[in-house]
């Protein structure tokens, strides 16, 4: 089940919890100590080598590579996740690989109350979701 940290909560917690995803809700909140990967630019050049018709089904594989060599990672432009040529849960895909590893990014929609949202309603990227419905997903608020 997700969880709500205020950031201060999170900066205590973070080195003891042992892997997870940690989605922030601004910029300046991501820890500035471990890798950052460009997930935007990396998974769209490898992707641009794999056939058109085969992609939706090698991405998440191509995302497991890319990330198969970090414990502790930021990923940066996370919007590619969102294509609907790749048919991918963004947020699902990332958590998989979450086991026994850390992924920080900022949401890159609004986060409201419960709901992780990006674009809106009608859009071919729309995506809404409740943290809540994911296990060790914790979600860094800018609040003291």
């Amino acid at each position: 089940m997700g969880t709500l940290l205020k950031r201060n909560d999170w900066k205590i917690q973070y080195p003891t919890i042992k892997q997870g995803m940690f989605i922030f809700e601004k910029e300046k909140h991501i820890p500035k100590e471990q890798p950052t990967i460009n997930i935007g630019k990396e998974i769209s050049s490898a992707l641009l080598k794999i056939e058109v018709g085969q992609r939706k089904d090698r991405a998440p594989d191509v995302l497991r590579e890319i990330l198969n060599s970090y414990k502790e990672v930021t990923l940066e432009h996370i919007e590619v996740l969102f294509t609907p040529s790749l048919e991918m849960d963004p947020v699902a895909s990332i958590l998989n690989l979450c086991r026994n590893r850390k992924i920080c990014y900022v949401w890159p929609g609004e986060i409201r109350g419960e709901q992780l949202v990006y674009e809106s309603l009608g859009s071919l990227e729309y995506y809404a979701q409740s943290y809540r419905n994911f296990i060790d997903t914790y979600i860094i608020s800018g609040g003291m």
